[in-house]
């Protein structure tokens, strides 16, 4: 009997242990099932303002069969543009060089004639500047001025917010509440709570300047308007969820 005994109680011991190790199982697997459960979104917000500034690309371009005078002429041009930049108010530390180039056109060249009837080659210096205007009101006065002094090519005029910052933060924050919404509408759907943000994850903020492409200027600048520029900033939102 007492053998028996033993071994109905290690039996049963045996038993209760498996039972408890099933119990401990299926508890920890509910758990690992209920956690990490998440929804993840991509908000986009905008913001826009009226710009303030102008950025300019403008300069000179002179041709000469020699390269000396054709650089020397390109420099004088140049000197008498900045010169009356300048007096129209633009700081030396908005002007800057964007472009320069020497370049010999051989394409002058007629295959059709004899080598001494040929048309000598001409030297092409270009030397275009990068300008802000911070006083958007004398834009007009500025080109106007930038072609008397002898500017001859004028290629863009791009307008923009000088405080970037503060549209960028509006944007951000039009993300956020966008990101938000779309995560609340995709968890009403599904029937679940949305909890708390898990990971934010922002993109760059773009945003493309206003270009107004100069054609024709002559001698009054044409009619500009500035419009609006915008900025936009996207995030990637992680949000917890539960039953």
């Amino acid at each position: 009997m007492k053998r028996k005994a033993i071994f109905l109680t290690t039996g049963l011991l045996l038993i209760a242990s498996l039972l408890a190790m099933s119990i401990t199982t299926s508890t920890t697997k509910a758990e690992t099932n209920t956690q990490g459960r998440t929804i993840t979104v991509t908000g986009i917000g905008s913001a826009s303002g009226v710009p303030d500034i102008a950025i300019l690309s403008i300069g000179v371009e002179t041709a000469e069969q020699n390269i000396a005078p054709a650089l020397q002429s390109n420099n004088n041009a140049i000197d008498a543009v900045i010169s009356a930049l300048e007096a129209q108010g633009v700081s030396g530390e908005d002007i800057r060089t964007e472009y320069f180039n020497i370049f010999q056109d051989r394409y002058s060249v007629d295959p059709m004639l004899p080598v001494d009837g040929q048309a000598p080659s001409t030297y092409l210096v270009t030397h275009i500047l990068n300008v802000t205007v911070r006083d958007i009101n004398s834009l007009g006065g500025v080109l106007n001025t930038a072609i008397e002094a002898g500017a001859n090519v004028v290629n863009n005029v791009y307008f923009d917010i000088s405080d970037r910052i503060t549209l960028e933060n509006q944007a951000r924050v039009a993300a956020l509440e966008n990101a938000r919404e779309h995560a609340q509408q995709i968890a009403d759907q599904l029937g679940v709570e949305l909890g708390e943000v898990i990971t934010v994850v922002e993109g760059d903020a773009y945003g493309i300047p206003y270009a107004a492409q100069e054609r024709g200027l002559g001698g009054g600048g044409g009619s500009i308007v500035p419009g609006v520029s915008s900025v936009s900033v996207a995030v990637t939102v992680t949000f917890a969820v539960s039953s």
